[in-house]
């Protein structure tokens, strides 16, 4: 039979804060998106890219961490993590297209349309959920 054996302090002492204060929050981003087209018969028809600037979320949440004779570790962890609680959908034109040799497109064939996702509000959530 194994025997757990802590020093006696105050449950206070004992539960250990990793972080007290939450930094979660959405910050600008930029980065490079590359969308290829390919046609019908599998070959690459062009290849449009730009910068854009978005959203993303980042930052520091609270957890903790207190003693447990049930957990292996010894200690019970109540982690939680920066992530996205509200997505939305941006069209986005790209306007640098090239064909398969790399010469620049203009015209119809110059401009992309494609649509994509971004977090427009962050929150302090459980961890691996």
């Amino acid at each position: 039979m194994w025997r757990v054996c802590l020093p006696l302090l105050s449950y206070a002492a004992l539960s250990v804060a990793m972080e007290t204060e939450s930094t979660c929050a959405t910050l600008p981003a930029e980065i490079h998106v590359t969308k290829e087209e390919i046609d019908d018969s599998g070959v690459l028809a062009r290849t449009c890219q730009g910068d854009l600037r978005v959203t993303k979320c980042e930052g520091t949440c609270p957890s903790q961490a207190q003693p447990s004779v049930a957990s292996p570790s010894g200690f019970l962890k109540e982690c939680q993590c920066c992530k996205e609680t509200w997505m939305r959908e941006r069209e986005i034109l790209l306007t640098e297209c090239y064909d398969q040799v790399g010469q620049r497109l203009y015209g119809e064939t110059g401009t992309m349309l494609i649509r994509m996702t971004e977090p427009e509000a962050c929150a302090c959530l459980r961890c691996g959920s």
